[in-house]
């Protein structure tokens, strides 16, 4: 629990602790004990930055899920709510896989390098994507088949794809073990 708790108490990442990963109506579901989840809100964080001139594509959020011991699981999340798989606009389809990449490159590596790069934490990380067409009647699946065409990123000589997730994906304690 350490990693979520030093994280917690870094006053320049207050304002970025939520308590749920949700934009938009499309969201990540979480089932486990509140102490054992960190749920950062990115796009907050780098919209501070940008009254200081820097401006990074940036994800929806960054979820940090206790497992055992040093042993955590982190979630980079980007949520799309679309009218369709069509209406997913080449603009949005070019901004997804930049967001990624800042995220490793300047969250993990450089702004909290001391955390995310640490020897004391075994991080399991998963990339997602969750889509999908929310309105006050229904909610369907979008296709992200751009996806499958996107490349892989390394952080800390591993390499990640991302992951193409139906609509309100669950994070329990049985993830510890999946991931």
């Amino acid at each position: 629990m350490k990693l979520i708790e030093d994280l917690r108490n870094i006053e320049e990442l207050k304002d970025c602790i939520c308590a749920e990963c949700q934009d938009n109506r499309v969201y990540v579901t979480i089932a486990d004990q509140a102490e054992n989840i960190l749920i950062l809100d990115l796009d907050k964080y780098y919209q501070k930055l940008e009254d200081t001139g820097e401006t990074l594509a940036s994800l929806d959020c960054l979820i940090i899920q206790f497992c055992q011991e040093n042993r955590y699981n982190v979630y980079l999340v980007e949520l799309k709510n679309v009218e369709s798989s069509s209406a997913m606009s080449t603009k949005k389809k070019r901004v997804v896989p930049k967001k990624f990449p800042n995220c490793f490159d300047d969250f993990m590596s450089i702004r909290y390098k001391d955390y995310f790069l640490s020897p004391d934490y075994q991080l399991n990380i998963k990339l997602m994507v969750v889509a999908a067409s929310v309105n006050d009647v229904r909610t369907k699946s979008v296709r992200l088949d751009f996806i499958d065409q996107l490349p892989v990123f390394t952080f800390n000589g591993n390499v990640y794809a991302i992951s193409k997730e139906e609509p309100f994906p669950t994070i329990s304690r049985a993830n510890c073990e999946a991931l």
